[in-house]
């Protein structure tokens, strides 16, 4: 048994992280070939709820586990307990106010060890405890960089170079309601990001013309001068 409890230490091949496409074919891959009958997903936000949405249809049976007291942090409470109440009336495990330590590989699935709670074993756990923005080719391009490292833009996506425009999960922008700086990590508004840079003829000339060479990451780019995700 391989013994793995430094709490953000993953080293299993039965522990999954969902950051790019790649990441859910290896994730789909794996449940096609193994057929899981169990699964722990930790994080209650977006991706944590959809991944276990679909492995609940798969059949799988699914514990959903979340630090906070509360799904999807940023809904108020009274809303947050209809989430509850959804997750719930679909046959998931809902673990609330649960903080995961750390993980035990075995040679029938993983040991999942939690901080108040008694150890749960599983057959597969997917990490969904978050994102942050991947931006040290900004940085290291003297670009102004804001919450958790995001790329500060105007509101043309334009960064704090001229002619460097950046767009999706990595740009810092402003909540249309409160008027205040924010990152909003979803592929909807990302996409109307990107959408909205083709009006640039000279940035979709060289989204085409470069894409292969500075697309370093799924979904999130640098145009024009620089690509970053």
């Amino acid at each position: 048994m391989q013994i793995i409890f430094s709490r953000f230490s993953i080293d299993s091949d039965k522990i999954f992280t969902l950051r790019t496409v790649e990441d859910t074919l290896r994730l789909k891959k794996y449940t096609d070939e193994h057929q899981p009958k169990s699964a722990v997903v930790v994080g209650g936000g977006f991706i944590g709820i959809e991944v276990a949405e679909n492995l609940r249809e798969l059949g799988i049976d699914v514990t959903l586990v979340e630090a906070a007291d509360q799904l999807m942090a940023p809904f108020d409470r009274d809303m947050a307990s209809f989430i509850h109440a959804e997750i719930r009336k679909n046959s998931v495990h809902l673990m609330l106010d649960t903080m995961v330590e750390g993980f035990a590989d075995t040679d029938c699935g993983i040991d999942v060890k939690f901080k108040s709670a008694p150890t749960l074993h599983t057959d597969m756990v997917v990490m969904a405890i978050g994102v942050a923005p991947e931006t040290t080719l900004a940085k290291e391009a003297g670009l102004e960089l804001g919450i958790k490292g995001s790329i500060v833009v105007n509101d043309k996506m334009e960064t704090s170079i001229p002619d460097i425009y950046a767009v999706g999960d990595a740009v810092q922008i402003k909540n249309f309601v409160t008027d205040t700086d924010t990152l909003i990590s979803l592929a909807g508004p990302a996409n109307k990001q990107g959408s909205s840079q083709r009006k640039n003829h000279a940035l979709f000339s060289f989204f085409f013309q470069h894409f292969n060479i500075f697309c370093l990451r799924y979904r999130l780019c640098f145009s024009v001068n620089l690509f970053i995700i």
